[in-house]
């Protein structure tokens, strides 16, 4: 309030002289205090409102990053090569798709073949764990038959499906080993 107003305030309420001044005095010091706290509660909001946009911004920013993560993940799998293999399991393990030609029963010899492909698993690194699973994804004709016929449990072992698919190829293990 200007000065005019608090005098007519303080003249109403019969105050005159120093009790008048005093009256206008103390009202604007009133007035002064309001107007501090009122900017004080302003600034309290603006920076309240500044530190939630910044909260906000770093969880768009996380968010941002993480989608890139999983891009970056996702492009360098497909470039890999790699495929999701699940056992049926409530885990799944990642595994490179072999890079070896499919198994042709009428050109390709299969003690050759299984020689041939457990080399290449061994230079690649693999788990023996996950040579069964790499050998089905190449598997045709009657080998994929022999393979879908087994039981689930017996069909993650490398060694029972390559004893199953000599058994069915009627080839020996003992041939096999001696092409070696």
């Amino acid at each position: 309030m200007d000065m005019e107003k608090l005098t007519e305030i303080g003249k109403s309420l019969g105050l005159g002289g120093e009790n008048l001044i005093e009256f206008i005095q103390e009202e604007r010091d009133v007035q002064n205090q309001i107007r501090i706290e009122q900017q004080k509660i302003e600034r309290e909001k603006r920076a309240h409102e500044r530190e939630m946009k910044a909260e906000e911004q770093e969880i768009l920013d996380r968010q941002l990053e993480l989608v890139a993560m999983e891009k970056e993940k996702s492009d360098s799998r497909q470039s890999q090569g790699e495929v999701n293999i699940s056992g049926g399991t409530s885990h799944a393990y990642r595994a490179k798709a072999p890079k070896l030609p499919h198994f042709n029963e009428g050109t390709d010899d299969l003690d050759a073949y299984l020689q041939r492909f457990e080399r290449y698993s061994r230079n690649q690194g693999w788990d023996r764990k996950e040579w069964a699973t790499n050998l089905s994804a190449l598997l045709h004709g009657k080998a994929l038959d022999i393979y879908s016929r087994m039981p689930f449990e017996e069909s993650g072992d490398y060694d029972t499906l390559k004893a199953a698919l000599l058994k069915g190829f009627q080839s020996t293990d003992t041939g096999f080993k001696r092409s070696i």
